[in-house]
């Protein structure tokens, strides 16, 4: 089996090509990014590449399965750029699959897809619908892209597609948003939200990664291991965790981050202020996922790691 990834030094991939690479099942692995990786296997094969405009059905041809991570997390203040990325680099990664002939597609997607909106503590399943927050520009875009695979599968039935959802990643090698959140001093939080935040530990990720790149399962896959409450986050801390009121939180973001006092705008702040209660039994049953960590276990790792 030859495996394609896009976006190959990211997070996701950082966590998942180890598992694909230690697999003799598995043929060359092929990373595509605009940096390489800091990975060193005979079975990996690098092209360097921009998925908003360079040539990419050549890298593809030959390929089994593609796997798209290539995606803008962190926050950056020009947000055409993120649709670039997001939006646009999917539709031209998705058009030169069908020119490649590519089988199988993994999309990695998240459960904020659905959106932070009332749910009068219902559970999310993969059939929720998907209310991606507009005025959050990752759960927008996201939905966006599983809009896109929609009609994408609709037109081309013999591509598998199988989509993850993760919810917020934590451990060791910890790099989104949640760095930026610990140098602070008083966990703020909306005091909306007494749940707080769907976590799983990386590992789990990458290992649910590999298994739908190795199962060839269709279908969108829930990954999430439970939720952590910010008082809960900030004892681990040894910080105070206070709550605020939304109306007070959302503006005072949007000030501090045009300052750059805050390393985050409410585009964050709008996915904490419902709660998530995440159904993964789709991915127990049919990719044989469960996580091995506790939400606790895998922010502890990513604080004791933040703290070296």
């Amino acid at each position: 089996m030859k495996v394609l990834i896009t976006g190959a030094s990211g997070y996701v991939a950082r966590v998942t090509l180890p598992r694909l690479l230690d697999d003799k099942d598995v043929g060359t692995v092929t990373g595509l990014d605009i940096r390489p990786p800091a990975i060193s296997h005979p079975n990996f094969v690098f092209i360097e590449g921009d998925v908003t405009r360079d040539e990419l059905a050549s890298a593809m041809r030959g390929v089994d399965v593609l796997v798209h991570l290539a995606f803008i997390v962190t926050e950056i203040r020009d947000k055409k750029k993120i649709y670039a990325v997001n939006v646009e680099g999917t539709r031209r990664v998705l058009k030169a699959a069908v020119a490649a002939g590519i089988p199988r597609l993994v999309v990695a997607s998240s459960v904020s897809v659905y959106g932070s909106v009332p749910r009068g503590g219902r559970e999310i399943t993969e059939d929720t619908p998907r209310c991606g927050n507009e005025n959050s520009y990752y759960a927008h875009t996201k939905r966006i892209v599983e809009e896109m695979l929609d009609a994408f599968e609709k037109e081309h039935p013999g591509i598998m597609v199988t989509r993850l959802r993760p919810s917020i990643l934590c451990g060791a090698q910890t790099d989104n948003f949640f760095l930026d959140l610990l140098a602070q001093r008083i966990i703020v939080y909306p005091n909306c939200n007494r749940a707080g935040l769907p976590l799983v530990h990386e590992d789990d990720v990458g290992r649910a990664f590999y298994l739908a790149i190795k199962n060839g399962i269709p279908g969108a896959f829930n990954i999430a291991a439970g939720n952590l409450s910010f008082p809960e986050m900030g004892a681990v801390l040894g910080r105070r965790s206070i709550g605020l009121p939304y109306r007070l939180l959302k503006p005072a973001l949007d000030i501090g981050f045009r300052l750059g006092i805050s390393p985050l705008s409410s585009h964050w702040i709008v996915l904490a202020r419902c709660p998530f209660y995440i159904n993964c039994e789709r991915a127990r049953t049919l990719l044989g996922w469960i996580p091995q960590h506790s939400p606790e276990e895998a922010f502890r790792e990513m604080v004791a790691a933040w703290k070296k």
